[in-house]
């Protein structure tokens, strides 16, 4: 559309309405006035930021606000960005305004004039195809080796890459390892950032001709110029879910990415989800398996044959093990996946259970700091000393987590270091020689070698309220097999 046919914009707004909206561009702004660009809007009798998508005309309607003022030197979005926001809003159910939100940091969602020089680089693609590959790795070593050339391969056609990880822990290890590969401009970028540092680093990003950014879930929106790989790290992991509004997967988006731009994208995991072995298997996505060289070897122990009374969370094959494991100097990880000592409070005389206002599940006590602790919304509060409900005196800690563990352990192997990892532990305690865990420790896969491991009442595992568990279950065994 010419300047002289630009009258009508088509406006989006960050709330939950549908959209766009049509106003008036004013003369002095027809010359100027850009798709992606911010603007200061008049919406329900407030002053609002508003998107640019989209001109026209003619508007069906008589009486039109006229745009206030822009905000943008140049476009905040570029084409691609503006596709694929309405592409997510589409996918989602939220509204477009919504999702640009959502790809923009939060400097640029408030009315704040941006006003530096950025180019964009709108990259021709001509008939160019976008290759979509899920690698089922079963070697960390090899594993590298392929993301490496994958990597290299499209910052030789002067071609950016995205590097999701589930985790912002993981961000640093991975960023080390490409420093050595690769000698363009390397970025950590994610949302735990302060929003001033975001912004800068989204601003430098944006002005990068190529680049690799490195980050967790919000990653996937990342300004890179002249997209060529998306790499997804652990793909069958749940953190890749955005659980506030708008709600979405950094799976979907870095696919519905990867057909805008005919990009590459790689899908990397070791279990990958049901969803996504479906579309290896219709053709859909290419499957590439790495073989281990060697595989740690597995043994399953049914605690009724060896712990009748249950009175041990330990089995006498284990014992075995992990005295003969000590006597080697060999690291070993005893894993429960329940942090606390206790997993549920119930009082005796009534059978008042203690849970949290909030979620409706049962509260965690922590021994360690004799709180009560829900395992969802973090809320907490003291451990009463009577029973709310009957004001009993009875009140009965039950069920296993790490503290429980760690304090069995710790009796059993008095001349063995123990230590305890949860994700409150910021550093893996490498001087223990055992290491009561959650499975936190899996962010740590990549860079902590372990000769033993056991995965203690394993069959929690298949009795979470979630028609995934089984298959959560043989991802949480694989990727524990491979640090082996």
């Amino acid at each position: 559309m010419t300047v002289s046919q630009k009258y009508i914009a088509e406006v989006v707004v960050g709330l939950p309405v549908e959209g766009p909206f049509d106003y008036v561009i004013g003369q002095d702004l027809r010359d100027q006035i850009q798709a992606g660009m911010r603007v200061l809007v008049s919406f329900n009798r407030r002053k609002m930021v508003g998107f640019v998508v989209g001109f026209k005309e003619k508007s069906a309607f008589e009486k039109l606000n006229t745009i206030i003022k822009l905000l943008d030197k140049n476009p905040a979005l570029d084409n691609n960005a503006v596709e694929l926001t309405r592409a997510v809003s589409q996918y989602y159910g939220c509204s477009w305004g919504e999702a640009i939100e959502t790809y923009l940091p939060p400097y640029l969602r408030k009315n704040k004039e941006f006003d530096q020089e950025v180019n964009i680089v709108e990259a021709d693609r001509g008939q160019r195809g976008s290759k979509k590959q899920l690698v089922v790795d079963k070697s960390p070593d090899k594993r590298w080796v392929f993301i490496k050339d994958a990597v290299s391969a499209s910052l030789s056609e002067k071609r950016g890459v995205i590097f999701l990880v589930p985790e912002v822990q993981m961000i640093e290890g991975v960023l080390s390892r490409l420093k050595k590969e690769v000698s363009c401009p390397i970025y950590a970028f994610n949302t735990k950032m302060k929003p001033a540092d975001e912004f800068e680093r989204w601003v430098e990003i944006k002005k990068q001709g190529f680049c690799v950014v490195v980050g967790s879930r919000s990653t996937v929106f990342a300004p890179v110029a002249n997209l060529g790989l998306t790499v997804v790290y652990d793909q069958e992991n749940d953190a890749y879910k955005q659980e506030q509004v708008p709600h979405y997967n950094a799976n979907q988006v870095a696919l519905m990415r990867s057909e805008i731009e005919r990009s590459d994208l790689i899908y990397v995991s070791s279990a990958p989800s049901a969803e996504l072995w479906l579309e290896t298997q219709n053709d859909k996505i290419a499957k590439v398996i790495i073989e281990a060289d060697k595989y740690s070897d597995i043994q399953f122990v049914d605690m009724n044959n060896y712990n009748p009374q249950k009175t041990s969370l330990i089995s006498a094959p284990l014992q075995n093990s992990i005295y003969q494991f000590l006597e080697d100097k060999k690291r070993i990880v005893l894993l429960i996946n329940r942090r606390g000592h206790s997993t549920f409070t119930q009082c005796n005389q009534c059978g008042y259970v203690l849970k949290c206002p909030r979620c409706d599940v049962n509260l965690t006590f922590m021994s360690a700091k004799n709180i009560m602790v829900c395992r969802r919304c973090n809320y907490h509060r003291e451990l009463p000393k009577i029973c709310p409900g009957c004001n009993g005196s009875y009140l009965r800690s039950s069920g296993t987590g790490i503290e429980k563990l760690e304090s069995q352990v710790s009796k059993y192997y008095q001349q063995a270091r123990v230590a305890k990892y949860d994700k409150e532990t910021r550093k893996f305690p490498v001087n223990a020689d055992i290491v009561i865990a959650t499975q936190a420790i899996l962010k740590r896969k990549d860079d902590v070698s372990v000769d033993l491991i056991a995965v203690i009442n394993f069959d929690s595992e298949l009795n979470h309220f979630d028609f995934r568990s089984g298959s959560k279950a043989f991802s949480f065994l694989v990727n524990l097999r491979q640090m082996a």
